[in-house]
This record gives structure tokens, C-alpha cells and sequence, in this order.
């Protein structure tokens, strides 16, 4: 009945959210990685398999601005969700 189409709509949303979660964390690794590492070893500054301290900073520095952009973004979204939203309640 209704609880068993509540629950499945609560899972189904869980997923959705841990679907985009994954995305976004497999953004950030590609992007930092690409800008951080592969960027030091192509220019022949990393020659072994540690990371270098100018390395380490990079990859700090870009997953804290990719942070800043997805939390940006993340406003962003909900504001025309919420102005959406309003919208529609003015039109009735």
C-alpha cells in the first residue's frame, strides 16, 4: 500500500543521492589527479611513486576549490528549486 510505495520512494531517493555523491567524488578525483599529478609527471617533476610536498599541496588546494564550486552550485539549485517551486504556488 502506501508505506511500501513511501519506503520505495525513500530507498530509491537514497540511491539517487549516494549515486550523485559517487559522481561528484569521481570528478574531483579525476580533475585533481589530471591538474595535480599527472601535470607534475608529464613536466618531469614527480619521478617516483610518492607524491612530492608541492604535489600534496596542489591536490589539496584543488579539492577545496572543487568543494567551494559544488557547494556554490549546490545554492544555486536549491534557489531555483525554491524560486520553481514559488512559482508554481503563485500560478494557482
Amino acid at each position: 500500500g502506501d508505506r511500501s510505495f513511501e519506503r520505495k520512494r525513500q530507498v530509491a531517493a537514497a540511491v539517487g543521492e549516494m549515486e550523485a555523491v559517487v559522481d561528484v567524488m569521481q570528478r574531483l578525483n579525476r580533475q585533481c589527479f589530471q591538474k595535480c599529478v599527472m601535470s607534475s609527471i608529464t613536466e618531469g617533476k614527480t619521478r617516483d611513486d610518492e607524491l612530492s610536498l608541492d604535489d600534496d599541496a596542489c591536490l589539496d588546494s584543488c579539492a577545496a576549490k572543487f568543494k567551494l564550486v559544488q557547494q556554490k552550485l549546490t545554492e544555486i539549485a536549491m534557489q531555483e528549486s525554491l524560486n520553481q517551486q514559488q512559482q508554481q504556488q503563485g500560478a494557482k
